[in-house]
């Protein structure tokens, strides 16, 4: 019996991975290790650290994303409310400001001029030096006016908010350095403007009694008009606070997204941390450990890797348990899983085996030998002894490698059957008992693998 192919020794990745899962505790207990080793050396750094009134690593990066945090949230919330003020402010401006609910093309305006004369006898009583005019304050008295209008502009202007009425759809200027002021009013109609003009000037005629007691003097009213213009920039300006409207509500949803932000979280203790990232890495490099000894072990994993490489008839494979606590939770389940525990009638493989015995040696000495200890062949050399016919003989020796006596049995048996264990019996020893036996000149007629 020769070696003929060296290297022909097959991987099957399946037998690889119940050959790993079978070794399911020394798994569990170098990734254990590797988790109480790690985490062990990361709580006594804790402690010494915590020991000397120091932040851990861990607390340092907590405090740094907290700080972090803290700040967006607080910018965000103080963005936000400036954002709700403003949007609140510009939805007021467009729906209670009458200029922004006109038409365009269709806006109608009313102008009045008015001359205020002071009596000539004020002129000559005036303290020499006086900076002020009287005509002057008189005319300021009258710009006032509309500080204080009263209850009954809002039916009439549509709007009880007269800072509205002040600022943007009533205009109130002195003209030049001249005793005169104007009041432009706008509406959607000439009827309207117009009575909005005449209310004005009643308002500031009832208001010259009150002011003749300061100064006497006349108020005349120079012209009056009313037309209809075009003016683009009311709806520009309608549409640019609209646009104003939207970037602040983007914006103040952003500063939300920002406050609906967790606080990161406060760290455990981080050597538990520690101890599962090291018991997975242990996991993952025991597991490793097992697939490249499997893969280059140098072990046989099938009976047909035995013919092919060594050209010999298997005469019989047993099943048997590969598990260490045979029918024990969970080894018991990882063979169902394989299907490894068919049901194989021992007797009938027994009587399979020595039909084929009897058939090549019906009469001599049959060496039962191989590389595993001899208490693995005892079963199979007892079945065999009992079946054996008058004139047959069957010893069995395991080890043959260390047992000199073993290499010397074969040379002295009419037959030699090797008995090898799967994926246990390693492939150099097989071959290192091919060249003994070769050397014996044994005549080696088949294995049986267990």
């Amino acid at each position: 019996m020769q070696a003929r192919q060296k290297n022909n020794n097959e991987i099957n990745l399946k037998d690889m991975l119940f050959h790993i899962l079978y070794r399911w505790r020394t798994i569990l207990l170098v990734a254990l290790a590797c988790g109480l080793v790690f985490g062990g050396y990361q709580f006594a750094s804790d402690a010494t650290t915590r020991s000397r009134d120091q932040l851990t690593s861990a607390e340092i990066r907590y405090q740094s994303e907290y700080d972090s945090w803290k700040t967006a949230h607080d910018r965000a919330a103080e963005e936000a409310q400036n954002y709700e003020k403003m949007i609140a402010a510009k939805v007021r401006q467009l729906e209670e400001s009458p200029l922004y609910h006109l038409d365009p093309d269709n806006v109608w305006e009313a102008l009045g001029y008015y001359y205020v004369q002071i009596d000539q006898k004020m002129y000559e009583t005036m303290p020499i030096g006086e900076a002020l005019n009287p005509a002057d304050g008189l005319v300021q008295m009258y710009l006032g006016v509309l500080d204080n209008l009263p209850a009954e502009a809002a039916e009439l202007f549509g709007t009880t908010n007269y800072a509205f009425l002040n600022n943007i759809l009533i205009d109130v200027k002195p003209v030049s350095n001249e005793n005169v002021f104007y009041i432009l009013a706008r509406a959607d109609s000439q009827e309207k403007v117009e009575q909005e003009l005449q209310y004005l000037t009643n308002r500031i005629m009832q208001m010259k009694d009150d002011a003749q007691s300061w100064a006497p003097h006349t108020v005349q009213v120079v012209r009056t008009n009313s037309y209809v213009q075009v003016r683009p920039d009311i709806g520009q300006t309608r549409n640019s606070i609209s646009s104003d409207i939207v970037n602040y509500q983007n914006a103040l949803n952003n500063a939300r997204n920002i406050l609906r932000r967790n606080p990161p979280a406060k760290p455990g203790d981080f050597f538990w941390t520690v101890g599962l990232f090291a018991f997975g890495i242990g996991f993952i490099l025991i597991i490793l450990f097992y697939g490249i000894t499997y893969a280059v072990g140098g072990r046989f994993h099938e009976s047909r890797d035995l013919f092919i490489r060594y050209q010999v008839p298997i005469y019989a494979e047993f099943n048997h348990s590969r598990a260490h606590r045979s029918g024990k939770f969970p080894d018991s389940l990882i063979e169902k899983l394989e299907f490894r525990k068919r049901r194989q009638d021992r007797n009938a493989a027994y009587d399979g085996l020595y039909a084929l015995v009897n058939e090549k040696l019906p009469s001599g000495r049959l060496l039962l030998t191989g590389t595993v200890e001899t208490d693995k062949i005892t079963p199979i050399a007892e079945a065999l002894k009992a079946r054996a016919a008058e004139g047959q003989e069957v010893v069995f020796k395991g080890d043959l490698i260390s047992d000199g006596q073993a290499v010397m049995e074969a040379g002295k048996s009419d037959a030699v059957i090797l008995v090898e264990e799967k994926h246990v019996s390693p492939i150099k020893d097989i071959d290192r008992s091919a060249e003994l036996l070769n050397i014996g000149e044994a005549n080696v007629i088949g294995f049986v693998v267990i």
